[in-house]
């Protein structure tokens, strides 16, 4: 997976927070964060160990995965060279029908490696957002009727999440499934971003001085994603499909009450 190989990684971007009340009674934080960054070098030790050892792999590219002990050895594969072709490939995202020899296994595992370094070379990382913005508000009634009360809401905004990457990609005349990368030459690649998130929050909040006002009570009710959005979160992609490879659930709607007592 895409999280899995060693790689440097360089972020810039700025952050701005305000923080104030507009008037006594009314409390507004804002805060908003744009970042860019660029992941480079990825799997340079993962792709030095399959270097070293694929020519001695190879030597061995007929034998069968399992060898059974009970049977005389070595056992050799019997679909070696089932692979299909780059047309039956765009078409299916599979290299072959069965992976049972170690020929297969090796190809599989430079697709692997293409699916992950090359695509992301230079890109930002999965699941970063490019805008992230949080809205705190809170309104306390400071006399009347209603003295002790506060009211207050928010929202969580995240756009230009990174849910993956793709790749243009063609394969090398004369090349094979075997060779570096399966071949493939990348011609372009481009970022794929997830659908932007809102999620808003609730607050309800009462104080009142208790025990000859020598103690001051607040209970206080959270409601977080208030609306209850149930979206799944896309976390990566398949380079050639697009459809979510790795996905999470959105928090559901969360009550929280809290007793708060300060003398």
């Amino acid at each position: 997976q895409a999280t899995q190989l060693v790689r440097d990684s360089e972020s810039q971007g700025y952050e701005l927070e305000i923080v104030g009340r507009p008037i006594p009674n009314w409390s507004v934080s804002l805060n908003y964060a744009k970042t860019k960054s660029a992941q480079s070098n990825i799997g340079r030790e993962f792709r030095a160990y399959i270097d070293y050892w694929k020519p001695y792999w190879l030597k061995y590219r007929n034998l069968s995965i399992s060898q059974n002990l009970t049977q005389p050895r070595p056992q050799y594969a019997p679909g070696m060279e089932d692979w299909t072709t780059p047309e039956v490939f765009a078409a299916t995202n599979a290299f072959s029908t069965s992976i049972d020899s170690i020929n297969e296994v090796v190809a599989q595992l430079e697709r692997g490696f293409f699916d992950t370094a090359p695509i992301f070379e230079g890109r930002p990382f999965v699941g970063e957002p490019r805008h992230s913005f949080n809205l705190r508000t809170r309104y306390d009634v400071r006399e009347g009727f209603a003295k002790g009360l506060s009211i207050g809401g928010g929202v969580r905004f995240r756009a230009g999440r990174v849910a993956g990457a793709k790749a243009v990609w063609h394969f090398a005349p004369g090349t094979s499934y075997t060779d570096v990368l399966n071949g493939r030459v990348i011609d372009k690649t481009e970022t794929v971003t997830a659908a932007d998130q809102e999620v808003y929050d609730a607050q309800l909040a009462y104080s009142l001085k208790i025990l000859n006002s020598r103690v001051l009570w607040r209970i206080q009710l959270n409601v977080n994603n208030v609306t209850n959005q149930r979206e799944l979160v896309v976390n990566n992609t398949d380079p050639i499909t697009l459809a979510p490879a790795q996905y999470r659930y959105q928090d559901p709607r969360q009550f929280t009450l809290t007793n708060t007592f300060s003398f």
